[in-house]
């Protein structure tokens, strides 16, 4: 009961983490196009921490549910009231239940972060494209007047 009390508490607190909009929550704009290139950089990074997060509440997740498996819960004489209610079979489900809703909140969470860190690169990469690129390649030039082909050169900047 100690574990399901905990887990549901430390669930609680890790969720109420999570902003809908989280550039207006944390640099108080409502365009994400607003955030200089170290702001976006210092969210990427943020980003990145909490799916490694989520990724390891699907793993406490699916450790309960093992545990559980394998070492069941069992109601004896000095449980307390509420388990002896509930009895061996009922603490099972709820432990196992307990364990799916960690890895639930876990796979929510590796989602929602996965989709901002899309959100970020694609905004770095649109706002802040890089400097230049030079392209120097083969190409096949074509004489009009002596209706030839001739070997050369195809130099191309992009900026």
């Amino acid at each position: 009961m100690k574990r399901s009390v905990a887990a549901g508490f430390i669930l609680l607190c890790l969720s109420l983490s999570v902003s809908g909009q989280w550039y207006n929550k944390t640099y108080g704009v409502t365009d994400i196009n607003s955030l200089s290139l170290d702001q976006l950089q210092e969210s990427l990074k943020k980003s990145n921490t909490e799916i490694l997060i989520s990724l390891g509440a699907i793993g406490v997740g699916a450790l309960v549910i093992l545990l559980e498996k394998v070492q069941p819960y069992e109601v004896n004489d000095d449980s307390p009231l509420f388990d002896q209610i509930m009895g061996s079979n009922g603490m099972h489900y709820m432990t196992i239940g307990l364990g799916t809703l960690i890895a639930a909140y876990g796979v929510t969470g590796t989602f929602a972060y996965i989709g901002r860190s899309a959100v970020i690169k694609s905004t770095i990469r649109k706002n802040f494209p890089v400097e230049g690129k030079l392209n120097i390649s083969p190409a096949v030039l074509f004489n009009s007047y002596t209706r030839g082909y001739a070997p050369g050169i195809s130099l191309s900047v992009r900026f």
